[in-house]
């Protein structure tokens, strides 16, 4: 199949979005959480608080914050059982808990149900905790004094620990003051009696006694109260500033530094952090209201925690109590401040009891809050708390009650700021998507830190594990399964990946790879990347639509198997459910340049609003946009799609084929249908419908795609070719001879191993069996002639011609029988197989050794004896450090050649060092028996070089000149066909020349000496009028010969009696 020109594809997109509402998820995600139904009233003015008409600069620049430090990169690589890629594996990627605390506090009372009103259920009491919170703690529970409350406790610290909850302590001590106390009895007590000495003029020694006494009371108490409960942190000093009757009493205010002593030495969990919590500090008023209220509090908090940090007090938080009252401040001033504060200690911050408090009425500053002013003041605080890297969390004070300030009320519903809670932490902070693998098994996204199951299936296998994000991390999830038997091999022409581009990002930053590539589609406001895919999202507005035409770089091809490929990904169409006449189209497909389509498309339609349904249908010569699967239901989380055109076919039943795959499942065939005869490929067409021809999407729904394909399929690509460095064959050898008497031959050759008593020759082959000798064992070295390669494609491979351990058996004895290669970077890190035989089971296992470590078991063979095995190891070195790295392969007695069950990976810092035997009888663990013996032949070691195709040559010489691409495969044809230097249009290389002679016109063109493998061919053609047909005839070969070792010259000449003449060289490429 030649290539001559770019590839073309037509795009046709038309996809809605509504802004500044929730969407039908979010809205349908709410109601379910909740068991309710959100109200039009409460949609539009939650709609007004998280999707703002003006978003302000304060909040731009809060995002931009959060994306830097509240996100990481996700990394996800499938693959088999051989390491190779897996693509299409669908990947559940979903955040269980962030790493920011979105915590709350509640009555221990109410969680019980002692004081809970009957409106509310304690059932429903702890479902409203879980929905609104990651951290929870108590609004008095904690309190030493309040002893009333503390019975109520070991059922709360169950609760959460069975729901994984994190608990902060709140409080350790709170110093009280003359006109509200906060003391234990005890404490009380020795104050007061501290107090009364002093009054009474006592004695210095009687008032340092007392003293003494409160100290200790002071510290009996919080060993006692910090070493019972298991919290991840502890406000161990509440209110310094307007509490102070203990350190008044003490004459010293340095004995705070002592309690934070005493709280680390008796914490439970040596992760739990100690604070210092104060009010009215990032919250105070601003300048505005109270000219010096932020100014004086602020000094007289820093003045507290500049004397702990002198007195080397384990201060390792600074809280902030964040309750807001008394005016409306600007969401910059907020952050502003957490900047200074951050700024002067660099110690983390917390904000530990916001809500949004009315003024008493008749108050000195008087301010009662809207509604909507506690709304959007409660996403400003969580925005702006959770924009800064030092801020771990941000606490909601008393989140259950009925008054004004609650999130939720006793009838279990969230107030409207209750509403934009949940919505910021479990909607917009969240991350939740379905992906799918690409070309080589990976995808990805940036993500929320935090805590996550990702969930990978495919063929009807789940693989789930748990992850912790908390900086950029790859995952590989190793299948069970083989993909290397798939008898589709291919080329990839075009490929459109979205990884690793900024969310919210234009279409036209995903450039296509492939053979060809450099392709893009034009920005347009329905299209923009979210987490690595392309997200259409529905305007409402009429007619809308996305459309892209570019000519297939296979224009006019009528020959050849292709295939084209999609991923379909968490498309949810709820609001368009409802309508009676609900439809949205994805249509993708090639069509021909006679107007013939053939081409797959995804339709949901609504069913009356009563039948939602998914589509899969299909248009081809018999038919017409046949429906060949359904999927009921409004949302899909993945259908991966793949349509094969067998051009060569064309006019026959099964050249157009349609496969698909749901939710990772096995793959099913859905389609055998027909291309139109004659049937070429022109243009890749893709179309999607809004408003148009019929559809009426809702505004709001959407869909992603991802991995959008074009492959020819083809051949197997050829086996690489193997030359041996090192054989060790051992012909010709006396029986008896040494291990050292066999040098190896090869391409280097000349090297030995030692000898050594459980080793020797014996008819052409090694004889290993043990000598009676404890411990025994043989573990030695050769260099190797690649020593230090830390590059290129390796193998190692080794005949057990047979084994006999009947003997080792009835002792239920062991052995080991290895070789391998020893990198000494880093360590000694090896890349190992041995053969083990385990008398207690009776059988055989084959093991590696790779850098996730050592004797992974591959295969079993059942029995004492066994014959033939033939292994062979591969070294990836260009991968280091990536699974599939390591390969290793079997070939049992009589049967064909095996993968074994684990991809195995090389240490990322690997290099081949030194060529090692490792055979043990008696030692580690070991216990060979006498007369046992096992035999071993021709042990090779190898380089493995990828057999050149004209798609390897094209992409090595492509890649000399990375800053050009392939954008613009004519053009680089032209340079690759005559050896010039496509960054330099002044480097004309081996182009055409010519001469006026006499009777005509001397052509003279160049042509690679190896055009044959290249996939290259050079058509001289001919014509008189440029504007008739070029011929291949009409010239007269002169001669050719060799202008160096890459080119030949070809010389024609075009005779030209009269008029005028016209020659050329037309270069076809066919990968």
């Amino acid at each position: 199949m030649k290539i001559i020109a770019s590839l073309a594809f037509v795009i046709f997109l038309a996809l809605t979005a509504r802004a500044g509402s929730l969407t039908a998820a979010e809205i349908g995600q709410i109601e379910a959480e909740f068991g309710m139904t959100l109200s039009s009233n409460e949609i539009t003015k939650l709609s007004a608080v998280v999707y703002p008409t003006n978003s302000a600069q304060w909040r731009s620049d809060a995002y931009g914050r959060i994306d830097t430090h509240r996100k990481a990169e996700l990394g996800i690589q499938v693959v088999d059982m051989n390491g190779d890629p897996v693509e299409g594996a669908q990947v559940d990627v979903k955040l269980k808990r962030n790493d920011f605390k979105f915590g709350g506090t509640f009555s221990a009372k109410d969680f019980d149900g002692v004081t809970l009103p009957p409106t509310m259920t304690t059932s429903t009491y702890k479902e409203r905790l879980l929905s609104m919170f990651n951290a929870v703690g108590l609004n008095n529970g904690f309190k030493p004094r309040l002893t009333g409350i503390h019975p109520y406790l070991p059922a709360v610290k169950s609760w959460a620990a069975a729901n994984d909850l994190p608990i902060r302590g709140h409080l350790l001590i709170w110093p009280g003051n003359t006109n509200n106390n906060h003391l234990t009895s005890a404490v009380l007590a020795d104050v007061e009696a501290v107090e009364a000495a002093l009054t009474n003029g006592s004695s210095q020694a009687v008032i340092d006694g007392l003293r003494d006494d409160l100290k200790l009371t002071i510290k009996t108490e919080m060993e006692a109260w910090a070493s019972q409960h298991d919290v991840y942190e502890w406000d161990v000093i509440n209110e310094p500033l307007g509490n102070h009757r203990v350190q008044d009493a003490l004459d010293d205010y340095d004995v705070m530094a002592d309690w934070f002593e005493i709280a680390e030495s008796n914490k439970v969990s040596a992760d739990c952090k100690l604070l210092i919590n104060e009010y009215q500090i990032i919250s105070a008023m601003s300048s505005n209201r109270s000219e010096n209220s932020y100014i004086n509090r602020r000094d007289g908090y820093m003045a507290e925690i500049d004397r702990l940090i002198a007195n080397n007090a384990p201060l390792n938080r600074i809280g902030f109590q964040s309750r807001i009252k008394l005016e409306r401040r600007e969401p910059q001033l907020i952050y502003d401040r957490l900047e200074e504060w951050g700024n002067a200690y660099g110690l983390e911050m917390a904000g530990t009891e916001f809500e949004v408090v009315d003024s008493d009425p008749g108050d000195w500053m008087e301010y009662i809050y809207t509604e909507e002013e506690r709304s959007q003041i409660t996403e400003e605080m969580m925005t702006q708390y959770f924009s800064h890297p030092l801020v771990t969390g941000f606490n909601a004070w008393n989140a259950i009650n009925d008054d004004t300030e609650a999130l939720v009320d006793y009838a279990g519903r969230p107030t409207i700021h209750g509403l934009v809670w949940y919505y910021l932490h479990r909607i917009r902070f969240n991350t939740d998507a379905t992906l799918a693998s690409g070309l080589d098994g990976r995808t990805g996204l940036r993500a929320f830190k935090g805590e996550y199951d990702i969930t990978v299936t495919y063929q009807g296998q789940e693989y789930a594990s748990a992850l912790s994000l908390t900086n950029d991390e790859s995952v590989v999830f190793s299948l069970v399964s083989s993909v290397a038997d798939d008898p589709n091999t291919s080329e990839v022409v075009d490929a459109w990946h979205y990884d690793g581009l900024t969310n919210g990002a234009g279409l036209a930053q995903g450039v296509s790879t492939g053979v060809v590539g450099g392709v893009f589609f034009n920005n347009n406001a329905l299209a923009s990347i979210g987490n690595g895919t392309v997200r259409w999202r529905s305007d409402g507005v009429a007619d809308s639509m996305y459309q892209g035409k570019d000519s297939s770089s296979y224009d006019g091809a009528s020959n050849g198997l292709f295939q084209l490929s999609v991923d379909f990904l968490d498309a949810d169409f709820t609001a368009t459910s409802a309508l009676s006449n609900g439809t949205g189209r994805v249509n993708y497909g090639i069509k021909d340049g006679s107007g013939n389509d053939a081409y797959f498309r995804l339709t949901f339609v609504s069913g009356g609003g009563s039948n939602a349904q998914y589509r899969l249908e299909v248009k081809d010569a018999l038919n017409n946009n046949l429906n060949v699967a359904s999927f009921s239901g409004t949302t899909l989380d993945h259908l991966a799609v793949r349509a094969v055109y067998d051009l060569a076919a064309s006019g026959s039943a099964g050249s157009f084929k349609v496969y698909y795959r749901k939710n990772g499942a096995s793959e099913v065939l859905a389609h055998t249908g027909q291309l139109v005869a004659g049937f070429a490929l022109d243009q890749l067409r893709a179309v999607v419908q809004t408003y148009n021809g019929g559809a009426n999407w809702a505004a709001g729904d959407q869909l992603f795609t991802d991995n959008l394909v074009l492959r020819k399929l083809g051949d197997p690509p050829p086996p690489p070719s193997e030359t041996v460095i090192d054989g060790w064959y051992f012909d010709g050898l006396a029986n008896g001879a040494g291990l050292s008497e066999a040098l190896s031959v090869g391409a280097v050759g000349g090297a030995a191993f030692g000898d050594d008593a459980i080793v020797s020759i014996s008819n052409n082959a090694t004889r290993w069996a043990w000598d009676g000798a404890d411990p025994s064992a043989f573990k030695t070295t050769a260099p190797s002639s690649q020593a230090g390669a830390t590059s290129g494609l390796f193998q190692v491979g080794w005949d057990y011609v047979s084994a006999d351990f009947a003997n080792t058996d009835a002792a239920d004895g062991s052995a080991n029988i290895g070789f391998g290669i020893r990198s000494e970077a880093d360590g000694n890190q090896d890349a190992a197989f041995r053969l083990r035989y385990d008398g207690t089971a009776n059988e055989f296992l084959l093991q590696l050794t790779d850098a996730n470590g050592a004797n992974q078991t591959l295969a079993t063979f059942a029995g004492n004896q066994l014959t033939n095995l033939s292994v062979r190891m591969v070294l990836d070195l260009d991968s280091r450090g990536a699974a599939g790295s390591l390969k290793l392969f079997y070939t049992p007695n009589g049967g064909g050649e095996m993968a074994g069950t684990v991809a195995g990976m090389l240490h990322p810092l690997f290099r081949i060092d030194l060529l090692r035997y490792a055979v043990q009888t008696t030692n580690g663990g070991t216990a060979w028996a006498l007369g046992d013996a096992a035999i071993t032949d021709n042990l090779v070691f190898s380089l493995l070089t990828a057999t050149a195709t004209p798609a390897s040559l094209y992409e090595d010489w492509l890649a000399d000149y990375p800053s050009v691409g392939s954008t613009n495969i004519e053009d680089n044809l032209l340079f690759y066909a005559f050896g010039a230097n496509p960054t330099n249009p002044a480097t004309t290389g081996n182009w055409p020349e010519y001469q006026v002679v006499e009777g005509g016109l001397e052509y003279v063109h160049y042509e690679r000496n190896d055009a044959e493998a290249r996939g290259l061919g050079y058509v001289v053609e001919t014509t008189g009028d440029l504007s008739g047909s070029w011929t291949n005839g009409g010239f007269v070969f002169v001669g050719a010969g060799g202008s160096g070792a890459a080119f030949n010259v070809v010389t024609n000449r075009l005779p030209v009696a009269a008029g005028a003449g016209f020659i050329r060289v037309n270069v076809e490429y066919n990968p």
